[in-house]
Order: structure tokens, then sequence, then C-alpha cells
């Protein structure tokens, strides 16, 4: 996989930081001169050689700063369009902020010679100033993107376009791995320092890029079994699973232990897991899951609980028929058979217990964790969190099938 290079004035970096993430979250890999070049100032060389021969497209943030920017007209932009004139297979996508179409055709067409406004780019006007707005056009920019590169990635024209798409999660730093990904989810930035994205991010950024994802691969490479390799929090690893769940056209392949797990595999029926229950406070209308695979998470619920000050309607806890450890989940067979089991006995409890929202407490091997999001429907919205070892407790991390 190779990266979109971004093109942009440096007066525009705040915002160009904003339609980045969007990008790095649905798995574009971004080539941009903050991040890419070594300290010591920009090389036009690297500039001309990055966009000519390194980067499958060049996406444009075109202002009235960076139409007025040399090095924007005068190298950027004119090594892409020749790029794109000798291969038309190169993608320009052109974002206009602050100028009409005629504007930035006027511009364009005297700075440059070309009209920028005949590729399929996106307007994005003046009197968007709020937050909320932006992230929303950069959203909207941003899938474009992604449907070029894929359409472009996945050409019925090519050989191989009948192929399972690939695609990376990470929420650490991570290199390159080869086979190289179709989409390569860098979700480091948002996990950086241990610590975990807010509500916000979740909700308006992360989420909503995995459901993207998923639609764009639906129209552009049908129904496919995804293959997947992961690096990340078990909170991502759920999140993943739930997007591209059972309703959903994809089957998931998820490499794990030096075997393949998938969500096609079929459950054996053997009963894998030992499934105790507690009833709690009748006035709660949230449910306790706890899944005590590798290590008993028990205790630190039982904190959790003490200090929230109010217990759960009940607590479901699920562990391995010979108790927790890290070789409780020896193979495939046992991780679909997991996986199936809890997501039936939770939907249950939800019935039996009339419960508004699960609250998830887990201690499992990343592979699993996709597999049961997989199996999480009809479960209403499932609260996940992620155990922090510095506090030894419990934390919030993302809301999956509801809003508060």
């Amino acid at each position: 996989m190779r990266d979109v290079f971004l093109s942009y004035s440096h007066p525009n970096s705040d915002e160009v930081s904003g339609f980045a993430a969007q990008l790095r979250a649905r798995g574009i890999r971004v080539w941009r001169d903050v991040d890419t070049l070594p300290a010591g100032g920009l090389s036009e060389n690297e500039i001309r050689n990055a966009i000519s021969s390194e980067c499958w497209g060049l996406t444009a943030y075109l202002t009235p700063e960076s139409m007025t920017s040399d090095f924007v007209m005068s190298v950027e932009l004119p090594v892409a369009i020749n790029k794109q004139q000798s291969d038309p297979g190169f993608l320009i996508i052109p974002i206009f902020r602050a100028m009409t179409l005629d504007q930035a055709r006027k511009a364009s067409v005297e700075k440059l010679g070309v009209d920028l406004t005949v590729y399929n780019g996106h307007i994005i006007g003046g009197d968007v100033v709020e937050a909320a707005g932006l992230q929303n056009h950069f959203r909207i920019s941003a899938n474009k993107a992604l449907r070029a590169y894929l359409s472009r990635a996945f050409d019925p024209m090519q050989p191989e376009h009948g192929r399972k798409p690939r695609l990376d999660l990470h929420t650490w730093p991570s290199r390159r791995n080869d086979p190289s990904p179709d989409l390569d989810l860098d979700w480091s930035r948002f996990f950086s320092n241990e610590s975990l994205p807010s509500s916000d991010v979740w909700q308006s950024l992360l989420l909503p890029a995995l459901n993207d994802v998923k639609d764009a691969l639906t129209e552009i490479t049908g129904p496919r079994t995804l293959c997947t390799r992961a690096a990340a929090r078990l909170s991502a690893a759920l999140a993943l699973g739930f997007i591209f769940r059972q309703p959903s056209v994809f089957n998931i392949e998820i490499a794990q232990a030096g075997e393949t797990w998938s969500t096609a595999a079929s459950r054996s029926q053997a009963t894998v897991l030992r499934i105790t229950e507690a009833g709690g406070d009748i006035h709660s209308a949230a449910l306790a899951v706890q899944l005590s695979i590798s290590a008993d998470v028990s205790p630190a619920v039982n904190r959790f609980v003490q200090a929230r000050g109010r217990d759960f309607r009940a607590r479901l806890r699920l562990e391995p028929q010979g108790g927790p450890g890290r070789n409780s989940v020896p193979n495939w067979q046992y991780a679909i058979d997991m996986a199936t089991q809890a997501g039936a006995r939770i939907r249950q409890a939800c019935n039996e217990y009339n419960a508004e929202e699960v609250h998830l407490f887990a201690s499992i091997p990343l592979g699993l964790a996709v597999l049961l999001g997989h199996q999480l429907n009809a479960c209403g919205a499932i609260q996940c969190y992620e155990f922090e070892n510095l506090s030894s407790s419990y934390h919030p991390s993302c809301l999956l099938g509801g809003q508060r």
C-alpha cells in the first residue's frame, strides 16, 4: 500500500491535521511533510519524488493561501498534473476551502493552465467555522479519497481484483508489514502515551470511520472475506468485529497465535464456557458482562462498582471450563465456540433482565475480541472498558450500538 500525498499551505496546517486524521482513521496512509520529511526543512527533490514515484495520488487542500503559495502552485500541483497525464491511474482529489468553484476555476487556470474543478473535489465554504461542521466536511472528503483509492485498488480490469481485501488495525505505532494491506487503520495517534480516545473521538471519528470503511468495501468489492491483522487495544478489536458483525456481508479472518481465526467457522456445539450470574440493583437497566478468559476480571470490576457507588442490574460471569489462563484459548475452534456461546448468552441475559445497556469488561485474546464483536447483535448499547495497568482499574472506552 502506498500513501496519498497531502498538499496544502502551512497557514492551514491546523485544519489539514483534522483532515489527515480522517484519512488515517479510514486506513489511508498519508504522505505529509511534517510527518515524513526529516528535520531541516522542506526538500523539493523529495517532494517531487514522493508525488511522482511513492504515492498513488494527491489530495490538495486548496484555500486562498495555497492558491498564492509558490511551492503548492509551482511544484506540488504541476508534478501531480504531469503524473496524472502520463498515468491516468494517478488520482487528484481537490478540496476547495473558502472559495467558490468559479474562484477556484479562475485561479487554477491562471496559475496552472488546468481547471482543477474538473476533478472529483469537495467544497467547504468559508462560513463553516465550527469544529463539528468542519469535521463533517472532512469526513465527506476522506470518503471520496477512500472510495477513489479502493476503486483503483479493486479495478475490475486488474487481474487480482477478485482477491480478499486486506486490512491492518493498530493502536500503537507499527512497522509496515508484508504483505502490504489494502487499508492501514493507523489509530496510534488517538491512543498516544497509553491514553484512551475520548468518547467524542470514538463517536465522531473512529466508529464512523469503521462504518465508512465497511460501506465502501461493500460497494466496491462486494461480499467478501476481510483478511485482518491487528496490534490493538481490545476495544478497537471489539469495534472492528461489531461494525462488520453478522448482518453485514463480510466474514472476518484475523491472524492470531500462528492461526487464522474466522467468523465464518462453525461452532462445534461444545460447551467451553462456565457461566454464572448474580443479581444486583433492581433499579438499574445495565447488565455487566465479565469475560475472564486470560485473567480474572472480577476484582477489578468489584473495585469499579465500589467506586461507582451503584451496582448493575445483574452481573454475568463467563470463564473457561478450566478457569482463566493465558493458554485458555488453544485454537480457533475454542475461539469460535467461546464467541458464539458468549454472544448467545449475552443476548439472552439482555432479554431476561430488560437491560438497555451492556457493560463489557474483558481479559481476552485480541482475535477473540474480533470474533465476539461480530456476535454482538441485538444487545442494545454496549459500553466497552479498557484495563489500565497504572491505576489497576477499568476505564470507559467505546460505546457500540447506541448513543448517550
